[in-house]
Parts: structure tokens; C-alpha cells; sequence
């Protein structure tokens, strides 16, 4: 018959009964008291947030971790694969992702300085954004044991799409519908519609032209 398949259908073809029961645990533990729990303890907690294995859930998974949620806000249908980590600084400006971002597997953002990722932007497995270093001043203390210091606000636009193993470090800011190559490291900001790649990353194209 074609059209699209519901999440109730992959549940069914892809877990049998067990994925019927766990899409209905899921659903019952969400509206029974997650729903609410979010909202409460995120700065904002969209609507149809999905997490894990192919954006079946509801209730974020024990994979996923997250670090001071009241620091972090969530846009609408955002989707969160397995393994990916949200960790906005107790002491840091904020995380703020818009609506219809999709962050795959093993991602981490690290908020210090603020960070804002823009509506639609796409996120590849094993990506990195951070926003804040280790303090380095003091020769004779152990870095690990310096302050931990912002690095400039990070804005990452709508429709963006960062490839596999990339990385976007403080006080970058890239335009809409940028492409970052595998494996990039961004150290400084690009317009909107250019391709950069390599480490640090450079314009391998611009739509502009």
C-alpha cells in the first residue's frame, strides 16, 4: 500500500510483541509523569522530542545523558539518537537548540559560553561543540585542577549539517545551510551556504558564487 510507516508500525516490525509492550511503557510512563517532569526540569522542553534508536521513544533513555537541564531548552520535533550527551555548565550561559534538530549518535555538546543551534540543523554521529576550555595560566598547577573558562558563544544556523567526527569550538559562528565536512575541526566563523572542511577548517566551496 506504500506511505509512511508510524513509529507504532517499527515498533511492531522491528520488536514483535516486546516492542509493543516497550512502545506502550514508554507512552504510559511519558503521560503519566515524564511529560510534566521534563517541562519542569528543562528551561524548555518541546513537543515531540523523541530519543534513542531510531526516534522511537519518548522518555529519554538511560544512554543519553544530560548535564544541568535547567540550562538547556529544547525546540519542537527534535530528535536524539543513542549515546548522545547535553552538558550545559552549572555556571555557563546556556544551551539552545531549535526546533527539528535531529543530534546522532555518540554527540557531545558541551555549553559554557552560550550556544544556539538553529532550527533544522542535522548533527552526524560522533560530532563535537564546546564552548568552553581549561584554564592554562597557572605553569605550576595541573590543568585539570585550573578553572574551567568560557570560549565564546557558538551559533550554528538553520539547516546546517555537520558531517561524521566533526567538531565546532568557541566562538564560531556559521551561516544557514552550511555543510561541514567528516572529520572538520571549525575554529573560526563561515557565511551562509559554504562548504568547509580539514582541520582547522577551510571554504571548499561557497553556493554564494
Amino acid at each position: 500500500m506504500g506511505g509512511k510507516v508510524t513509529y507504532f508500525e517499527k515498533f511492531i516490525m522491528r520488536g514483535g510483541v516486546a516492542g509493543l509492550i516497550s512502545l506502550v511503557v514508554d507512552r504510559m510512563a511519558f503521560y503519566g509523569y515524564k511529560r510534566r517532569y521534563y517541562q519542569k526540569s528543562f528551561m524548555q522542553y518541546g513537543e515531540n522530542v523523541r530519543w534513542g534508536k531510531h526516534a522511537l521513544r519518548l522518555c529519554i533513555p538511560s544512554s543519553v545523558r544530560i548535564s544541568n537541564p535547567q540550562r538547556i531548552s529544547i525546540g519542537n520535533n527534535c530528535q536524539f539518537d543513542e549515546y548522545v550527551y547535553l552538558q550545559s555548565h552549572h555556571e555557563g550561559e546556556g544551551l539552545f537548540l531549535g526546533n527539528g534538530v535531529r543530534i546522532n549518535a555518540f554527540t557531545h555538546i558541551q555549553s559554557f559560553s552560550r550556544v544556539v543551534i538553529g532550527d533544522f540543523v542535522l548533527v552526524a554521529p560522533f560530532c563535537h561543540i564546546n564552548s568552553g576550555n581549561h584554564g592554562t595560566e597557572d605553569a605550576e598547577v595541573p590543568i585539570m585542577h585550573q578553572r574551567y573558562k568560557k570560549a565564546g558563544e557558538i551559533s550554528i544556523g538553520r539547516g546546517v549539517w555537520m558531517g561524521r567526527n566533526s567538531q565546532v569550538l568557541g566562538g564560531v559562528q556559521l551561516g544557514k545551510n552550511c555543510i561541514v565536512a567528516a572529520g572538520a575541526v571549525v575554529t573560526k566563523s563561515f557565511p551562509e551556504h559554504t562548504t568547509i572542511g580539514g582541520v582547522p577548517a577551510n571554504v571548499i566551496s561557497d553556493k554564494r558564487d
